[in-house]
């Protein structure tokens, strides 16, 4: 997570205030990072990055993650749009819901369900022959199985994500006015 947080790379501060940090004790850097963490908390809440759309705030984090995690953008963008339109996981859809929108535009019907078929590989969902929740209804019944459920796994990495995207954000801003970030490496 260090390496990761050492690859970001936010603008420098300007050499006065970076000199004014340098200048201060041990003690009043630690203050100074205390009421940094706190001045963003008040102002930038964890909440307003784990709620709807919240990986979409900052891609350039995201992109990162989705490294780590070794996901392509295309089931990264999947998996995002499925948390959206279940619910956080909550409910089964069609895949319909996903053929037929604007995820993924570049794709053909045949490549989303590649997509999709990549994501029940990795764990992320299940396909299932029917809705569990409407059991006896015909229409939400089928042959094949065009009913998606996210499992805890994909769940928790769009949630994890959220609560990541965060802590990287926060981390490297306070690292940026703190001195830490060496703006000549790139760590990958």
């Amino acid at each position: 997570m260090n390496k990761l947080l050492n690859s970001l790379a936010p603008p420098n501060l300007s050499p006065s205030l970076h000199s004014l940090y340098l200048s201060l004790s041990i003690d009043m850097k630690r203050v100074f990072s205390k009421v940094f963490m706190l001045i963003w908390d008040h102002l930038l809440p964890m909440r307003s990055f784990t709620g709807a759309g919240g990986v979409l705030h900052s891609y350039y984090v995201v992109d990162l993650l989705r490294l780590r995690l070794n996901l392509t953008t295309s089931e990264l963008s999947a998996l995002c749009y499925l948390y959206q339109v279940t619910g956080k996981g909550a409910k089964i859809v069609h895949s319909d819901i996903v053929y037929n929108s604007v995820i993924l535009p570049h794709l053909l019907k045949c490549s989303k369900s590649y997509t999709l078929t990549q994501l029940r590989i990795q764990g992320y969902i299940i396909r299932l022959n029917r809705d569990p929740s409407q059991p006896y209804l015909s229409r939400f019944r089928s042959n094949n199985p065009v009913f998606i459920q996210m499992t805890p796994k994909g769940v928790n990495t769009i949630h994890n994500m959220e609560k990541d995207i965060y802590r990287l954000l926060l981390s490297s801003s306070l690292d940026d006015l703190t001195g830490v970030n060496n703006k000549g490496q790139t760590n990958i």
